[in-house]
């Protein structure tokens, strides 16, 4: 007995109608599930991302200015909107007041939430039990990112210890 080796062609010729009709289809559908995973991985990094809300859209140039920012002390005075603002109307900071930010250590104790609405990335950092918080807002002003917002408070509001 001769095995004859087939190529591809000759066996999608030798298929009937039915079944090449059924390959065409396969290779359409491939084609297309493969253009919509080429489109979703083009998005740009100031986009929104649709298809997760929970994903959070940094801007590409925000971590290498975040990074500078905790590193340089210099660097962060110049990036700072001063007077900045607070929660409070009272709540006011100059650059002879300002104590400059530390980067932010993951050591279990706290948590960090970023958020970007609008181009606005909001920064929460909260410690576990949910008692004391930081709250800090960066937006691109002309063509540098800037501290627009900080705040830090309790969620104690009210207690009054005991003497």
């Amino acid at each position: 007995m001769i095995l004859k080796q087939k190529n591809l062609k000759t066996i999608i010729l030798s298929l009937p109608k039915k079944g090449l009709n059924l390959i065409l289809i396969l290779a359409a559908l491939l084609c297309t599930y493969s253009c919509n995973n080429n489109n979703q991985s083009n998005v740009s990094s100031d986009q929104v991302d649709l298809l997760d809300e929970n994903t959070v859209i940094i801007p590409e140039d925000f971590p290498s200015f975040y990074a500078k920012f905790h590193v340089d002390p210099e660097f962060q005075l110049n990036s700072i909107q001063f007077p900045l603002s607070g929660k409070a109307p009272d709540e006011k900071w100059t650059a002879e007041s300002w104590e400059i930010h530390k980067p932010f250590n993951d050591t279990g104790e706290f948590k960090r939430d970023m958020e970007n609405i609008a181009g606005i990335i909001t920064e929460t950092i909260m410690d576990n039990n949910g008692m004391f918080y930081i709250v800090r807002r960066f937006a691109k002003l002309g063509e540098d990112w800037k501290l627009i917002y900080y705040t830090q408070g309790t969620n104690l509001d009210g207690f009054v210890p005991e003497d």
